[in-house]
């Protein structure tokens, strides 16, 4: 049986998105395979990053949107994710 590949061995790319740069830590702090943008789940994301992931991971995000807001905010995030 063949070992699966650790974590570390993968080419994984973490993009984390918030909707201010205000908590960001210095870049100098992390991994080469992450990166912090700005990102308002409200407006419909940038064409460059539609379709562009292949994993969504949102927590708590919707209890602190208003409910004639949520919608767009799950139509925005399904926008993400590779087609």
């Amino acid at each position: 049986m063949a070992k699966s590949p650790e974590i570390k061995d993968m080419n994984v790319q973490l993009h984390g998105f918030d909707v201010s740069t205000v908590l960001f830590p210095h870049r100098a702090w992390l991994p080469k395979n992450i990166t912090l943008s700005v990102l308002d789940l409200l407006k419909k994301p940038p064409e460059e990053l539609r379709g562009k992931f292949d994993v969504v991971h949102v927590r708590l995000i919707l209890s602190v949107i208003r409910s004639d807001g949520a919608e767009r905010v799950i139509r925005n995030l399904k926008a993400l994710l590779s087609k």
